[in-house]
C-alpha cells in the first residue's frame, strides 16, 4: 500500500508520541474517525491522555517559594489536585497559586504569562528528597491567597 510522504511522517510522529505503541495510534485513529476522517486534534489528544495510564497518572509540577514546615528546601514537587496535564505552578512568596506558560524556563522568576488560579481550597503536594525521604504538604488557600502550609504525617 502506498502512503503519501506526508501521511508517513505523520504517522512517524504519532508512533513516536505514543512511545511506540502503534496500536494505541491505531485505536486513536478509530476513536475520533468522523465522515471526512480522523481528528488529528482529537487523535493527539487521545494518544496523551492515555499512553500513562497503565502506568501511572498524569499529575502537575508545583514549585513553593513559601517556607515549607519541615524545613525543606525543594525544587519542583508534583501534585494531582490541579489540571493533571503536566502544568507547571508555582506557589510565589506572595501566597499565590499561578499557573506558569508553557515553555517558560524554569530560571525566570516572573513570567509576563503567568496565570494567577485565585484558588480557594486545599493543594496537596510531594515529591522526594535526595536522600530518597518522603515530604508531603497540604496548601490551604483562602480566597486565593495562601493561609498555611501543613506538613502530612507518613502513614505507616
Amino acid at each position: 500500500m502506498f502512503v503519501p510522504r506526508r501521511q508517513a511522517t505523520l504517522i512517524n510522529k504519532l508512533v513516536r508520541l505514543a512511545d511506540g505503541n502503534i496500536d494505541l495510534v491505531q485505536n486513536a485513529v478509530q476513536a475520533t474517525a468522523g465522515p471526512r476522517g480522523a481528528d488529528l486534534e482529537g487523535v493527539v489528544r487521545y494518544i496523551t491522555e492515555r499512553k500513562w495510564s497503565p502506568l501511572m497518572g498524569m499529575f502537575d509540577d508545583v514549585r513553593c517559594e513559601v517556607p515549607l514546615p519541615d524545613g525543606w528546601e525543594a525544587g519542583v514537587m508534583q501534585t494531582k489536585d490541579l489540571d493533571c496535564e503536566l502544568a507547571k505552578y508555582v506557589i510565589r512568596s506572595d501566597g499565590r497559586l499561578v499557573k506558569r506558560h508553557p515553555g517558560a524556563y524554569e530560571e525566570a522568576r516572573e513570567y509576563a504569562e503567568d496565570i494567577d488560579l485565585n484558588f480557594h481550597g486545599i493543594l496537596n503536594f510531594y515529591g522526594y528528597d535526595a536522600e530518597k525521604e518522603w515530604h508531603e504538604y497540604n496548601a490551604k488557600f483562602t480566597d486565593g491567597t495562601l493561609v498555611k502550609i501543613d506538613a502530612v504525617e507518613e502513614k505507616k
